[in-house]
């Protein structure tokens, strides 16, 4: 279950802070360079831990979903776990999926970015702006701002509400764009860009066998930049799988062909994805059963 993975994870977790503050202590009293090299070593744990259970949430959101809708009470406790706390917080916007039809799903997203473009006028203005702000003239001309911009604000501070706004608006997008048919146009740009990487990598691969032996200088560069290109590879891949995790229904026709892909170049990178993806399954009376049963 997903809440046995975030218990324990949350602990392993804990640990590595508490051993993290440990050496921070320990090498701010001795300066040592081994505790230097310590701390970067458990850091750098921390952050694939912290990535590993992000991938993790993406694989079982349906599961997340259940939780928040099913109990509550018990997903706030876990919103409020100091180590997986905050990783759920920036999944939590992916559990308000809900189902739209095509003319509604179009209408939704015109006005979105409609309500952007107003934005970014907006912050083009404001960037000129002297003074503090005044809401009612800057509300006449860009209606969005009313409920983010007051009279009497710093530049600065209405320029922030500004990006927040922003970003709220590019996530009630996303919630569209993980329909069908914005969903397989996104995943489709995606793929080219995994296709991208992979012949980046390649190259990077063959200039770092050439580098071999031309000198420390000359081989660290290659596999330097090696590594970056095999970076951006897994970057492009991880997104296209978690694309695919959003909309369970979609990876399930894409699993059984039921699609048959406009770009037939990229169609082999999908299939090759496909391969690599676990759809995990919830039979949700057993699931609630045993949900109760661990909150008695």
């Amino acid at each position: 279950m997903l809440v046995d993975y975030l218990e324990e994870n949350s602990e392993k977790l804990q640990q590595l802070h508490v051993r993290l503050r440990e050496l921070d202590r320990q090498y701010r009293a001795f300066y040592d360079r081994n505790l230097r090299e310590e701390i970067s070593l458990v850091k750098n744990t921390i952050g694939k831990k912290r990535a590993e259970i992000g991938d993790y949430l993406f694989r079982h959101l349906h599961e997340l979903r259940m939780l928040k809708n099913f109990f509550p009470d018990f997903f706030n406790v876990l919103l409020e776990d100091e180590d997986v706390g905050p990783l759920i917080r920036r999944k939590e916007w992916l559990l308000n999926v809900r189902p739209m039809k095509p003319e509604e799903a179009e209408k939704e997203l015109k006005k979105i970015k409609s309500q952007r473009k107003q934005l970014r006028e907006a912050k083009t203005f404001l960037k000129k702006w002297v003074g503090k702000t005044e809401a009612r003239s800057l509300g006449a001309t860009w209606p969005v701002l009313k409920p983010c911009i007051q009279d009497g604000m710093e530049k600065e501070e209405a320029i922030q509400a500004l990006r927040e706004m922003d970003t709220k608006l590019r996530k009630e997008g996303w919630l569209i764009c993980i329909h069908e048919p914005y969903l397989l146009e996104v995943l489709d740009r995606f793929l080219g860009n995994v296709q991208q990487a992979q012949v980046a990598e390649a190259a990077a691969q063959k200039k770092y066998q050439q580098a071999k032996g031309q000198g420390s200088t000359t081989e660290y560069n290659a596999l330097r930049n090696l590594r970056k290109a095999q970076k951006t590879h897994r970057h492009w891949k991880r997104l296209c799988t978690q694309l695919l995790y959003i909309n369970p229904l979609l990876l399930t026709r894409l699993k059984k062909g039921q699609y048959r892909w406009k770009n037939r170049l990229r169609e082999p990178v999908l299939r090759i994805l496909l391969t690599g993806i676990i759809s995990p399954r919830v039979v949700e009376k057993k699931w609630m059963d045993e949900m109760k049963k661990r909150l008695e």
